[in-house]
């Protein structure tokens, strides 16, 4: 089931871009005066509903001949997949003390361990989480490129809560290879 909220933000003269798909929010933007009016929709883990409404209520602006949109994912990948699944941790972690509140700095990783996995297979984990690419090189290319085709999104903005400062740049040295081959 959609919710819906109306915002109401004054457009900075020099927007060029009103329509954006930042991970699971889609807004939906309209000129009106000096006011642009923004549908915020949520949609449900299951669907890409959000992005169909947009897709088919686009309205051509002076701003956007076309639909534009922009997914935001997290990514972590590393030269094996048990390599970025215990660089992962750190993230498994973060989101367990932003569920309960207990929100620290992000943890240096551990090995994956079995309350970590059932962890992460939490239903509240899975619906934060759910566009989270974890693995190799050709495991991510795999969920990346599943995911461009089921939402044809245009762009795609990357996440990575990586405790390691160079761990985190070969992640994205890696991704960065992998949006080259696609």
């Amino acid at each position: 089931m959609l919710k819906r909220k109306q915002l109401f933000l004054r457009r900075p003269k020099s927007t060029k871009a009103l329509n954006q798909v930042p991970g699971t929010v889609t807004y939906i933007g309209r000129k009106e005066s000096v006011e642009t009016k923004l549908e915020v929709i949520d949609y449900n883990k299951e669907s890409f509903e959000a992005l169909n409404i947009y897709y088919n209520n686009f309205q051509a602006s002076e701003f956007l001949e076309k639909p534009y949109t922009i997914a935001c994912i997290n990514v972590i990948t590393a030269e094996s997949d048990s390599e970025a699944e215990k660089i992962s941790t750190s993230l498994i972690r973060m989101m367990l003390g932003v569920l309960t509140g207990k929100i620290d700095y992000l943890q240096e990783p551990t090995e994956m361990t079995p309350d970590l996995k059932e962890l992460s297979r939490n239903p509240a984990f899975e619906r934060m989480l759910k566009y989270s690419f974890v693995g190799s090189k050709e495991t991510v290319k795999h969920q990346t490129e599943e995911f461009l085709q089921k939402t044809g999104v245009n762009e795609l903005m990357v996440a990575s809560h990586i405790f390691d400062h160079e761990t985190r740049l070969n992640s994205y040295r890696i991704f960065s290879e992998i949006m080259k081959e696609l």
